[in-house]
């Protein structure tokens, strides 16, 4: 990788968090970016004007990561490139336009929120140990955990469980 087209100043200070900051993520397009930490909350931002948009709490103890929906936008054009009679064929199902987040932390949960008006759609409950890392699949419409309890879980946001779909324990 080339360093040529990295930046090379500074372009703004996100600051409002009370801590640390665990993980930081941009949306598929890059437009805006969450961050989350030991305050227990997760901030939405628009990072090229430095602005913080809105505030998610519902976690009991930190959270540790968090992830977005993808942009339906980007994902046709990734998938137009890569396979152009893909988008023809197939309808892409789930919630592809940056509507909800999910989220997980030292509570033991994974969250599936609402962006827009910042309520939790559904709780996950089901890891045994603080739940480190969360990722939509790239419909949206399941959740994949991993937790402390070396376990990694899937949850369906289609319907109205909060029992995992599937379970992986065996490392």
């Amino acid at each position: 990788m080339s360093v040529a087209g990295l930046p090379k100043n500074e372009a703004n200070v996100l600051r409002e968090h009370e801590g640390a900051v665990l993980a930081a993520r941009f949306n598929g397009d890059g437009n805006y970016c969450l961050s989350c930490g030991k305050d227990r909350t997760i901030r939405l931002w628009n990072p090229h004007c430095g602005i913080h948009i809105k505030t998610y709490k519902s976690h009991g103890r930190e959270v540790r990561d968090v992830h977005v929906t993808p942009n339906l936008r980007v994902m046709l054009n990734i998938l137009a490139e890569l396979r152009p009679s893909f988008c023809v064929r197939n309808k892409v199902r789930g919630q592809l336009d940056n509507s909800k987040l999910c989220s997980c932390g030292g509570d033991r949960q994974v969250f599936y929120w609402d962006v827009s008006t910042g309520r939790v759609i559904r709780k996950f409950r089901g890891h045994d140990s603080e739940v480190n890392a969360v990722k939509f699949n790239e419909y949206a419409s399941v959740v994949v955990s991993g937790g402390y309890d070396c376990s990694l879980r899937a949850w369906d946001c289609r319907s109205h469980s909060t029992e995992p779909i599937q379970i992986i324990d065996t490392f």
